[in-house]
């Protein structure tokens, strides 16, 4: 109805007016294994309430199809060339390439720069798409997976490629590698605000770094846990963590009675 109206006054003036709402759901073929939008939602306003903003730019590894990317760029109003898209597996890289305007790097990401073999799940055998990773998996049918030689680039070098200065969101979702990819930024991880990962409490991947090593490297290096969740199978959880001096922290001043922002 709004629409209408405003384009029988657009037209009344001799404009045209397209109104175009930014779709819910990617396109078909594009949804990947799953999209939590109540995960992403409460994800962006813990940033807002702990940072005051919302984020200029954002880095997913392990972007699957990026379709937690693509809804954030929806939410947040991010340009397209804004959004960074890592994801090896070849085909998937693909769709994302010829869907999105994002910028998409089909390589892996770790703590070295080079060649690694990559453990691909086949797309035609399984409807969970963001299982692959470059370690295996020691539970999972390995015939659901071929391996292939794909690129693999530490994300300080990953910085200087794209001539970034910063990163206000960056997600991690890589199947066992989260302690791997984070080592990878180097010092350069003081350029990074706020970081989403998803870790595991047990080895479910060959050789993994587990949660608490994970955790200990994030805590080490300034950042600051703002949201826990454990996943309902016990293994592996999400969490939030923002570099601790951007943090607002309230603490309340007894002199004067009231509640007082912090950096």
């Amino acid at each position: 109805m709004l629409n209408s109206i405003v384009q029988w006054i657009a037209r009344f003036f001799g404009f045209v007016v397209v109104l175009e709402k930014i779709p819910k759901y990617p396109a078909v073929g594009m949804e990947g294994s799953k999209i939590d939008f109540k995960y992403l939602d409460h994800v962006s306003d813990l940033i807002e309430q702990f940072t005051g903003r919302t984020p200029r730019n954002l880095v997913e590894v392990g972007a699957n199809y990026a379709q937690d990317a693509f809804y954030l760029s929806g939410k947040w109003s991010l340009c397209p060339k804004s959004i960074y898209a890592i994801e090896p597996h070849p085909e998937i890289a693909e769709q994302i390439s010829s869907q999105y305007e994002f910028v998409v790097i089909p390589k892996a990401v770790s703590n070295v720069n080079g060649q690694m073999q990559f453990s691909a799940v086949d797309l035609g055998t399984t409807s969970n798409t963001g299982i692959s990773s470059l370690l295996q998996h020691t539970l999972n049918d390995p015939s659901q997976n071929r391996h292939v030689i794909v690129q693999v680039t530490r994300l300080d070098a990953f910085f200087k490629e794209f001539n970034l200065k910063f990163i206000d969101f960056l997600k991690i979702d890589v199947e066992g590698m989260t302690y791997e990819v984070l080592d990878g930024l180097g010092a350069l991880i003081s350029d990074v605000a706020c970081i989403q990962i998803e870790s595991e409490y047990i080895r479910v991947w060959e050789g993994q770094k587990v949660q608490h090593e994970v955790y200990s490297l994030l805590e080490d290096r300034g950042f600051q846990l703002v949201d826990h969740m454990l996943q309902m199978d016990g293994v592996q959880a999400d969490s939030l963590w923002i570099r601790q001096e951007l943090v607002l922290h309230r603490v309340f001043d007894i002199t004067n009675q009231k509640w007082v922002d912090k950096p």
